[in-house]
């Protein structure tokens, strides 16, 4: 019963200036599709690329009607490109990767097998990640300080490769908000989870994508999404900065009641406004980020829009979208 329901597979696979990962990709990704007992479509969401992504792959998406492809209207980032193509998949499950082939379609198989035994999710955890050592840290940081402050407990080195089963991208796309830290979103949406250990291998072609400053972002974003704790660790701070100037404040005092020296001149004072400066400045900036938060999901702006649908990803049972923008 299962395996008769369960059979439809839909691939998304967002893109941004890859035009040379187009072939070796569809190379590696097509004959292990070929060999697994589903049906399949692939879907690429080009987000805005200024290069011939698009062309690269409407010269394939012509000869195969198993490919679709979904056109953003301009950049609007990899968690837009996501949501749009979860939006445009007909699959009874979904796998989202990379066309950098760091992401193996070998693991295809492994991940349908686990979802035809009853797994909602089949995750990708990574055992190696052939990145700077730098990167590495901060990735082991940023999931270490989002475990610790969060109640939703992310999977360490585990990336957007995965199986989604239906239900669990109809949650997916019930969550209303704007800014989007899809993989905070994926423990939201619960189900029953199953785990497929691999060594992440470098890219095929090009370079990545997401640059530091993306990083940077995308790490804040998880954090303030996810995690009220910053604000939360706020008041202690101040309360222990208002007790260390009250304790100096009385040993000033007792120093001068007992005829001893105090410290004279500015250092003193210039340390102490430094400071707590810093801090008060530190306070401002991170509510400053949850505001902008806040202030950018009530404006309730689109996430994306689209500029056009072909193939595999204009089925003639959906209803269009006018003027190029996605449904909310």
């Amino acid at each position: 019963m299962i395996t008769t329901v369960r059979q439809r597979v839909t691939i998304i696979v967002p893109a941004f200036n890859e035009e040379q990962a187009i072939e070796p990709f569809l190379a590696a990704l097509l004959p292990v599709l070929e060999g697994c007992e589903a049906t399949w479509q692939v879907l690429l969401v080009d987000d805005g690329s200024s290069d011939r992504t698009v062309e690269r792959w409407r010269s394939r998406l012509a000869g195969d009607p198993r490919l679709g492809l979904v056109t953003l209207a301009r950049n609007a980032g990899k968690e837009a490109a996501l949501l749009a193509g979860m939006r445009h998949a007909d699959g009874d499950a979904i796998i989202p990767i990379d066309i950098d082939l760091q992401d193996p379609p070998a693991l295809i198989p492994t991940f349908i097998a686990h979802w035809r035994a009853g797994a909602d999710q089949v995750v990708a955890v990574r055992n190696h990640r052939d990145d700077p050592a730098w990167r590495r840290w901060a990735a082991a940081a940023h999931y270490t300080l989002l475990g610790w402050s969060s109640r939703v407990r992310i999977t360490p080195d585990a990336g957007d490769f995965r199986l989604l089963d239906r239900a669990v991208v109809t949650r997916l796309l019930a969550f209303p908000e704007v800014d989007r830290y899809t993989k905070g979103l994926y423990e939201l949406a619960g189900g029953r989870v199953v785990t497929v250990p691999f060594d992440r291998p470098s890219r095929s072609t090009g370079q990545p994508a997401q640059s530091l400053p993306r990083l940077v972002s995308l790490a804040i974003d998880g954090l303030t999404g996810f995690s009220e704790a910053p604000l939360r660790l706020l008041l202690p701070l101040g309360i222990g900065f208002c007790l260390i100037g009250c304790l100096y404040l009385v040993y000033l005092v007792v120093m001068v009641m007992i005829g001893k020296p105090v410290p004279q001149g500015y250092p003193t004072l210039l340390g102490f406004v430094l400071i707590f400066g810093g801090v008060q400045t530190f306070a401002l900036g991170l509510i400053g980020e949850y505001a902008a938060r806040i202030y950018r999901e009530v404006k309730r702006r689109p996430p994306y829009h689209l500029s056009g649908l072909e193939g595999a990803a204009r089925p003639a049972s959906r209803k269009e979208p006018r003027d190029g923008a996605d449904e909310q």
